[in-house]
């Protein structure tokens, strides 16, 4: 079960060529959830284009991180930084296992 909510320029036909390979995509609209959700082992993967904010997933990325998931930005950095600006966050949560998968995909 996999979140992939990425757009913007060039992502189009990355997004696209990611979903033929995905069985299942979902989208909550709530990006501390759907990270509660790959914390649990609801979902697969997360993974959500800039448009983020420190407060949208600050606490449940914490858990998706403690539960055992990577955490990163889409571009492979360390996903939690003050220093970014809001609503130029982006992130990626998925299994060790998914992760490098994943990454790869979108970059």
């Amino acid at each position: 079960m996999v979140t992939l909510a990425v757009g913007g320029r060039g992502m189009v036909r990355k997004r696209h060529a990611a979903m033929k390979a995905i069985r299942a995509n979902r989208s909550m609209g709530s990006s501390a959830m759907t990270l509660s959700y790959v914390a649990c082992g609801r979902f697969d993967v997360y993974a959500q284009g800039a448009g983020l904010s420190a407060w949208d997933v600050a606490a449940a990325g914490l858990m998706a991180e403690r539960a055992g998931a990577r955490v990163t930005t889409l571009d492979g950095r360390p996903w939690f930084d003050l220093s970014y600006p809001a609503k130029k966050w982006s992130c990626l949560a998925a299994s060790p296992r998914n992760h490098a998968a994943i990454l790869a995909m979108l970059k």
